[in-house]
């Protein structure tokens, strides 16, 4: 539900391509004016990964991004679509993306729309919640479908591998929160953020 306050919104063809299909609104000469759209389902697949779009947040303000930031949920064995479902009750959290082992990528909050996840750098990034996986098997497939995530968020903005920060990154860059992920993640199943950013490198080539 995209909402705002008024009666003379106008919903933009720029709007409407960014939520999805327009399903139903409000009366225009109420107060407060709402739009509710459809999820478009597996709208994309990419290498790696299928992208669900189903926006569940209109985020804390307007953002316009120059970073990637790659953080992982601390939530074993929870599922993309388990933080899709919980964000769609409790946003104040909500990320951009969270994608898991079975491929599955929920588009959550639209990426021009500012989400609260690096302290001080939240006006600086889109981000993506890499689900916490049990065992070797998923996380190999959390990790590489993670790396064409990246690569393909690089390419579609035009940004280099210098665009691409972990939260322990922002952590360092900008202050404001206390979180060290992915590395400990990472670490977990014998792997380092260095190794996850060459192999993002090694994509975009």
């Amino acid at each position: 539900v995209v909402s705002g306050l008024g009666s003379g919104l106008v919903l933009t063809a720029s709007a409407a391509k960014e939520y999805g299909e327009l399903t139903a609104s409000t009366d225009t000469g109420k107060k407060l004016q709402q739009w509710r759209f459809t999820p478009t389902g597996y709208s994309t697949s990419y290498k790696g990964f299928n992208l669900i779009k189903s926006i569940v947040s209109n985020g804390h303000g307007s953002l316009k991004a120059s970073y990637i930031v790659i953080h992982e949920t601390a939530n074993p064995g929870a599922t993309a679509k388990n933080h899709h479902d919980y964000w769609n009750n409790d946003d104040t959290y909500a990320v951009h993306y969270t994608l898991d082992w079975t491929g599955d990528c929920y588009y959550c909050v639209p990426g021009n729309r500012l989400c609260w996840q690096v302290g001080n750098g939240n006006a600086y990034v889109v981000g993506i919640e890499l689900c916490h996986a049990t065992n070797s098997y998923d996380f190999k497939k959390v990790w590489n479908a993670g790396i064409q995530w990246a690569a393909w968020q690089l390419k579609k903005n035009g940004w280099g591998i210098d665009r691409l920060l972990s939260h322990n990154d922002c952590r360092k860059k900008w202050g404001g929160t206390d979180h060290t992920d992915p590395d400990g993640y990472f670490a977990e199943f014998g792997k380092t953020w260095a190794q996850f950013k060459a192999a993002v490198k090694k994509s975009l080539s």
